[in-house]
């Protein structure tokens, strides 16, 4: 089931809103069975959180089901042995189950292509397998790290690995962040309403920006990249690098806000990462709870910038190789994440040359490299990604490829998304709101007409799920 389906803004989330708020408000209401009424409201998030799953999913409902199983287990296990060796195996065995299952699913058919032995029956991956695998190899090693305590309810630790606003894609939590949460929260007005908000940005976003500019970008990259001129080759470049950072950062806002309107508060995975100076930037501005999550259970662990140049180097590329694969079972993703890597490594080994670029160089060298980059993560091969870099540079010839892209950049539609694309991958929200009136921000009749304008945006965006036009979520593939 995805965010953006009618079934689930008509059926599923108003029931699922309904009954956590019934049952939240008794547990806020009733203090001597405040405990037993919290349990009940997870139980219910829970069975709703596999109900989410299940509808498009059902016969990867077991694969989820196994990785409660296994890191609620694992984490009572490495809880009860505390320290020492015995600890240790136990976390390496959890650790190794985790990555099994992982590998077996998403990297299977990868492995089997590249050896020569292909499987007649392809093995099909589970919807958010990478995050729910993530989640728990974290869960797992917080316990004995002692950064947080190994959960005792199968309830409350299922809510927090399944929570159907982050299953899908993301954000990738750390237990210490949603735990005290579910074990108590409260629900309000106010963070309804926030979260409700939120969740219409979101949906807008990916309705109205990335489902649109999707028709340029997708013009330009399923075309043979010989027939694009050089100019169409990059227009189709820059929609593709609006396209995936609002249809992404949309998610992460519906997520947000539907957290919220559960009474949960959940990580944020963006702070406009187009406006960084350096790809290292761009990684603490992007995704930022896998950037985090590489960086405290890989890159520190494999010793990070303390051992030397060529230690820090070989953990860099390590840690951007495997995010690479974590996105995708390909080459170009490999690639993409190896390319990130020497980045980086350039960027962190010549400072003086980064360092000193005027402002202005620096952040057209970051957009330069970010979508050369997204070439590789877009193209369905690494043999497409290097013809269509041949069409950036003007190795092509212009043919009927290049009707299609016009045709598409010449909608109405198309140009308003790539207007306020630009506009709003800045932090121009944020730059009007600092200057508006005090007395204005907090007067009714703004309240009023802030409400009057989200309920048509979220009108506007949901003309094209009534179409039947909206494509789904880039990152729920991964």
């Amino acid at each position: 089931m995805l965010f953006s389906s009618m079934f689930f803004l008509g059926a599923f989330l108003p029931a699922v809103l309904a009954g956590h708020t019934l049952l939240q408000w008794l547990a806020q209401r009733d203090g001597a069975a405040h405990r037993v009424w919290q349990e009940a409201a997870n139980a219910f998030l829970l069975a709703a959180s596999l109900v989410f799953y299940a509808w498009g999913e059902p016969r990867h409902l077991l694969v989820l089901g196994a990785s409660i199983g296994l890191n609620y287990a694992a984490g009572l296990a490495v809880a009860s042995l505390r320290t020492g060796n015995r600890q240790h195996r136990a976390v390496a065995v959890a650790v190794v189950l985790n990555l099994g299952l992982l590998i077996y699913y998403k990297y299977m058919n990868f492995f089997m292509d590249a050896a020569g032995m292909g499987l007649a029956e392809r093995i099909a991956q589970p919807l958010g397998v990478s995050f729910f695998t993530f989640r728990g190899i974290s869960y797992v090693l917080d316990v004995s790290r002692g950064v947080t305590r190994a959960s005792r309810s199968p309830l409350t630790f299922g809510c927090y690995m399944a929570l159907f606003p982050q299953l899908v894609a993301g954000p990738i939590d750390r237990h210490p962040l949603l735990a005290p949460q579910l074990a108590a929260r409260r629900l309000d007005c106010e963070g309804f309403a926030e979260g409700a908000r939120r969740f219409i940005l979101g949906l807008a976003k990916k309705a109205l920006l990335a489902d649109t500019l999707a028709k340029v970008a997708d013009a330009a990259f399923n075309a043979p990249a010989q027939e694009l001129s050089w100019t169409m080759a990059w227009v189709g470049l820059v929609c593709y690098t609006l396209q995936i950072f609002f249809d992404f950062s949309g998610y992460t806002d519906m997520a947000v806000g539907l957290a919220r309107m559960l009474g949960l508060r959940i990580a944020e995975n963006f702070n406009y990462p187009y406006i960084a100076r350096s790809v290292r930037e761009f990684w603490q501005r992007w995704h930022m709870s896998l950037s985090s999550w590489f960086r405290d259970y890989l890159y520190i662990p494999l010793g990070g910038n303390r051992r030397g140049s060529a230690r820090t180097a070989f953990n860099l590329f390590m840690v951007f190789f495997l995010c690479g694969m974590w996105h995708g079972a390909g080459w170009a993703f490999i690639a993409w994440g190896a390319y990130h890597g020497l980045c980086i490594s350039l960027e962190r080994f010549f400072p003086v040359f980064f360092d000193r670029m005027p402002r202005l160089l620096q952040h057209g060298y970051l957009m330069l490299a970010i979508m050369l980059g997204w070439t590789l993560f877009r193209a369905p091969t690494l043999a497409a990604a290097l013809d269509y870099y041949g069409a950036l540079v003007g190795l092509s010839t212009p043919g009927e490829a290049v009707k299609e892209v016009l045709w598409h950049l010449h909608g109405v539609d198309v140009q308003a998304a790539l207007l306020l694309g630009v506009l709003f991958s800045l932090p121009t929200a944020s730059w009007i709101a600092q200057r508006l009136p005090a007395g204005l921000a907090a007067s009714p009749v703004f309240a009023l007409a802030r409400t009057a304008a989200l309920a048509v945006l979220f009108a506007v965006s949901m003309a094209p799920l009534a179409g039947k036009t909206f494509q789904p979520f880039i990152y729920a593939q991964f």
